[in-house]
């Protein structure tokens, strides 16, 4: 009986052990997405723009749409045309939309339609100023970024990418109604996206106007505001009436406004804003400042829309958004405070790039996060730091430096996060990006999604289960 006695319990732990192990437990059992689409945000500037939309166009997966008032056969955006041709011949529909009165243009034109790329001008009597690209209805660019040498590696230029849906198919909706006829203004609303304190307006044609307005006279703290062209009419007609109510309510802000100009027409408006009082500048001479920016507070409008009567109506196809968020905002006034210094932007500043903005993982899990930084500035020999902040212990190189040798250079840098033992639920991770010659920062933010080990059934251990207990079960009964 003792002996009996303990084969029974041996037969217990035995029998326990064949119940546990019929569970296996498996990352693969955890939802690995985080199901909320989100909004993500990545400013750029300067050289930092082609390294990025490099990247995401050679990893596109269906559909590159690209309406772009200057491209050009030139290096080095011949490596942009070829990359699109790669996308084509991988079966991903690339299509570009360009504007056919720039002679120029036709030289990538017609060496993108022979390699089989869709492309398609405009020819409409609607001038197409826009410089958008939208990658497989996840990402859009809007900015100042022509696709020309100039733009991709001299100008004082600035844009941002957006990583939303929702944003992205508004703008491929925009780009469809220019495909299909670029005469007629696409009538497709508006619509805005929140996530946290990151909010994002769209605008276009001619809803510009008035998201530039209210965004001007809402400025209570500061107000910059950055041009290619500001035109000022001495005596406007109805057209030309909206950019001198522009001019008029920045020279309302005097007392907190700063403009920087370049000087393509823009001496009647430099004139009128220096004899009102406000503080305005011509950029470097030896640098064109293409920018079409406007700060107000924390709120920045990024787009292609230049100051002259021609923009700000349904005269030009034009495209935009009105961002709320001061990281985003600060980014850009650094920016704009380093050409109101110098005259123009000799100061490297980073562009930081991480392509998932959410992860999931398990507890005790190690999460590898690809972050590019992209040089966005004319020096080549610099240092600059990423430092991360949050809940989560997260372990990278926190100084990182580089020689650039072309436009699209960057650093890829790894950052470890830690998930602990006891972790559950959604943790907010934030890496800021500062140069070591001037402090122009930029946090971008992530979420880490942590679940729960869930137990799977292992079907071969639960019919040796099933065999082995009655056997027990009968052993213990006979026993008795």
């Amino acid at each position: 009986m003792g002996i009996s006695k303990y084969a029974w319990m041996l037969s217990l732990v035995i029998i326990f052990a064949l119940f546990l192990s019929m569970f296996h437990y498996s990352s693969a059992n955890v939802i690995r997405a985080v199901t909320d689409d989100g909004l993500s945000i990545v400013p750029v500037e300067n050289y930092g723009y082609a390294p990025i939309v490099k990247h995401l166009i050679d990893n596109a997966t269906s559909s590159i749409f690209i309406s772009m008032n200057v491209i050009s056969d030139y290096e080095p955006v011949k490596t942009l045309l070829n990359s699109l041709i790669a996308a084509k011949n991988r079966g991903v529909d690339v299509r570009v939309l360009f504007e056919g009165e720039i002679s120029s243009n036709w030289y990538a034109v017609n060496y993108l339609r022979e390699q089989g790329v869709n492309v398609k001008n405009d020819s409409s009597n609607t001038f197409l100023h826009t410089k958008m690209v939208v990658i497989d209805g996840k990402v859009v660019y809007v900015g100042s970024h022509n696709w020309s040498p100039y733009a991709l590696g001299k100008n004082n230029e600035f844009g941002v990418f957006i990583f939303n849906s929702t944003i992205a198919e508004f703008y491929i909706s925009y780009f469809n109604s220019l495909w299909n006829d670029a005469n007629a203004t696409p009538e497709i609303g508006e619509v805005s996206e929140s996530a946290g304190n990151l909010s994002v307006e769209t605008t276009y044609d001619g809803y510009t106007y008035s998201s530039l307005y209210n965004l001007i006279a809402s400025a209570r703290d500061r107000l910059y505001v950055g041009l290619y062209t500001m035109a000022y009419y001495s005596e406007p007609n109805s057209t030309e009436s909206r950019v001198d109510n522009l001019i008029d309510e920045v020279v309302d802000k005097e007392s907190i406004a700063k403009v920087i100009l370049d000087d393509h027409d823009s001496e009647n408006a430099y004139n009128y804003l220096e004899n009102s009082g406000v503080d305005v500048i011509y950029d470097s001479s030896s640098t064109i400042t293409h920018l079409k920016m406007v700060i107000s507070d924390d709120s920045v409008y990024i787009g292609d829309a230049n100051w002259g009567y021609q923009y700000l109506d349904n005269e030009t196809h034009t495209v935009g958004v009105i961002i709320h968020n001061a990281s985003v905002a600060n980014f850009f006034a650094g920016y704009f405070n380093t050409i109101y210094k110098y005259g123009d932007a000799p100061y490297y500043i980073p562009d930081g790039f991480i392509e998932n903005w959410s992860y999931s993982a398990l507890p005790r899990d190690s999460v590898k996060i690809n972050v590019y930084l992209a040089n966005g500035g004319a020096k080549n020999n610099t240092y600059f730091h990423i430092i991360p902040h949050g809940p989560l212990y997260v372990s990278l190189n926190e100084t990182p430096s580089w020689n650039r040798t072309s436009v699209y250079d960057w650093r890829n840098e790894t950052a470890v996060v830690t998930i602990p033992s006891d972790a559950q639920g959604n943790y907010t991770i934030s890496l800021t990006f500062y140069s070591t010659y001037y402090h122009i920062n930029y946090t971008m933010y992530l979420v880490i999604h942590v679940g729960r080990v869930v137990p799977e059934l292992n079907p071969v251990l639960l019919v040796v289960f099933l065999i082995i207990v009655p056997v027990a079960l009968r052993n213990r009964l006979n026993c008795g």
